[in-house]
């Protein structure tokens, strides 16, 4: 190295001065992708994956349903087309088409991050799961007010059977908002 071509030259005469530069223009560009990376999860959100996250830390959250239900407690388990909220009452499995908002408590702020991967179950699942337990349930409906309670004693691939007072009543699951699990 000659004295007539330095390395370092004008502002730049001290190696530490370089250095300083070149970690904070490093700093800046990881902070860049940093915020470019949080964008993309933020695009790329899905409901099921903001019920994962919520599932997963255990945040308290109101759920409104298509059968005009507000279930309060918190998201214990969720898969491809259903979410269970836990509360003192006990357990509903709504079906994830049915839900018409989700708010979680005001002093918790949960933005939907990217795209998570559920259980894997499903609503028929959990409905067999039930009755399996031989499980009272009061089963409600899009649009209805009154629920259906009683036994269910039969889940097929589109349609439950409850066995109430007045009898067997087979509901197609496409209508079916939500399930309490009443016993069982």
């Amino acid at each position: 190295m000659d004295d007539e071509h330095p390395i370092f030259d004008g502002d730049q005469a001290e190696p530490d001065h370089w250095l300083a530069e070149q970690r904070l223009d490093e700093a800046i560009a990881e902070r860049s992708r940093a915020r470019w990376l949080a964008q993309q999860q933020r695009e790329l959100a899905t409901f099921v994956g903001l019920c994962v996250d919520l599932a997963e830390h255990g945040h308290e959250v109101a759920v409104a349903t298509a059968a005009g239900h507000l279930h309060r407690g918190r998201v214990t388990s969720v898969g491809r087309d259903l979410v269970a909220i836990t509360s003192a009452a006990g357990v509903v499995w709504v079906r994830t088409a049915a839900i018409r908002w989700l708010r979680t408590d005001p002093n918790v702020e949960v933005v939907p991050t990217g795209d998570r991967r559920d259980s894997g179950a499903d609503f028929v699942s959990a409905l067999a799961d039930l009755l399996a337990r031989r499980a009272d349930v009061s089963v409600s409906l899009d649009g209805i007010a009154e629920a259906v309670r009683g036994e269910l004693v039969n889940v097929g691939a589109d349609v439950a059977t409850v066995r109430t007072s007045a009898g067997l009543v087979h509901l197609p699951l496409h209508s079916v908002s939500e399930v309490l699990a009443v016993s069982g």
